[in-house]
């Protein structure tokens, strides 16, 4: 019998119906361990507490993509189970692990003690991240409290995209501030490294609200007048000007540089640290450069590096933080929608063109639509 009460409210859902799933059951190169299949609803393993959900949008992060092929730098790898009576993030799927942790949809029914507080409803359309979401599937099951209903003015495509990337700059502003000395005043400077990026442009933008002031890096000036265009109010700097770290000093104005926001690591790491004063700390998030950094500089110079993610959110952050990162994330959607641009938009079916394209040089996000 299903867990799913029969006494409670729901769509013209049914057990029989048909799901598209991307699913791997090894880790390696996504062209050639991802697959497609077709499942029945029945399949789903829901609990109690939990909710089916029809997922329209999904994005794809760079992060998916590093678990698929399990680098360390998307975390470590868990065994991949094709046991069906086994919790593969919330599923029984024979095919093994779905993919994704966020995207948007709507409520298709209810576990029985699900929607005990009457704040949700059928139909409803809802934003959801879960380590265990399985978004990249037509129908997925989500607990109930990751779930955040989504204002009519926020279209599907910003929030399908809206809460890892805001959760993921709001953690890392939180290092930041963390990193810096007790009797710091602002305006504070920081030196932001790919600014030009989804989650560096919230990054940005969550700074300024703030009344810091971040010195934004990225590889082309072309990119640097789009991103000046975008998102004024800070200098933007190009590193293929020969004289970009020159241009980073005139920018500080004199002041020192305490803090780096990086998300590009290998040996670029040594060209940030080198415009650093004793004791600075580079909060480093991603790791897209290449390379190998040479940290014996660190130690003399009173240098750290720290690394934030955004795993441990649900499990080490409180319940009040939680939902002050949800509000900036819905704040900055409906208020900042140029922040949330989507490069591509692409069927389920045409899963392996989009993986494509997240991997090319693009401005934005690559959205999966069911």
């Amino acid at each position: 019998m299903s867990i799913l009460s029969e006494q409670e409210t729901s769509s013209d859902f049914e057990t029989s119906t048909v799901f598209t799933a991307i699913t791997h059951n090894r880790y390696g190169e996504p062209g050639e361990v991802l697959v497609a299949s077709e499942f029945k609803a029945e399949t789903l393993q829901p609990r109690s507490r939990d909710v089916v959900v029809r997922v329209s949008k999904r994005p794809i992060h760079p992060g998916d993509l590093h678990i698929i092929r399990a680098l360390a730098k998307g975390g470590p790898s868990t065994p991949i189970s094709t046991d069906t009576g086994t919790d593969l993030g919330r599923y029984g799927l024979p095919m093994g692990r779905v993919p994704g942790f966020e995207g948007v949809g709507v409520i298709e029914r209810f576990g029985s003690d699900a929607n005990r507080e009457n704040k949700l409803a059928i139909r409803q359309r809802v934003a959801f991240f879960h380590p265990k979401a399985a978004s990249w599937s037509s129908l997925t099951v989500v607990p109930s409290e990751a779930l955040v209903p989504v204002p009519d003015d926020v279209p599907d495509e910003i929030a399908a995209q809206m809460l890892v990337n805001t959760i993921t700059a709001r953690i890392v502003l939180r290092a930041g501030h963390n990193s810096l000395p007790p009797d710091f005043e602002l305006p504070v400077y920081i030196l932001q490294t790919a600014a030009g990026s989804a989650v560096g442009m919230l990054i940005s933008r969550l700074a300024m609200d703030l009344g810091v002031k971040p010195i934004r890096l990225v590889r082309f000036g072309e990119r640097a007048r789009t991103l000046e265009a975008v998102l004024p109010g800070s200098p933007v700097i190009a590193t293929e000007d020969r004289d970009w770290k020159a241009q980073v000093k005139v920018a500080f104005e004199d002041r020192p540089l305490q803090v780096v926001i990086d998300s590009i690591g290998g040996s670029f790491l040594n060209e940030v640290a080198s415009l650093m004063d004793y004791g600075g700390a580079i909060v480093n998030f991603g790791w897209l450069g290449e390379g190998v950094p040479d940290l014996t500089g660190f130690a003399p110079n009173g240098l750290s590096l720290r690394g934030v993610s955004i795993g441990g959110w649900i499990q080490s952050t409180t319940a009040e933080l939680r939902a002050s990162d949800i509000k900036a994330a819905l704040r900055l959607a409906q208020k900042f929608p140029e922040l949330f641009p989507v490069a591509a938009d692409y069927s389920l079916s045409d899963f392996q063109q989009a993986i494509s394209h997240v991997e090319k040089p693009k401005v934005g996000t690559v959205i999966l639509s069911s």
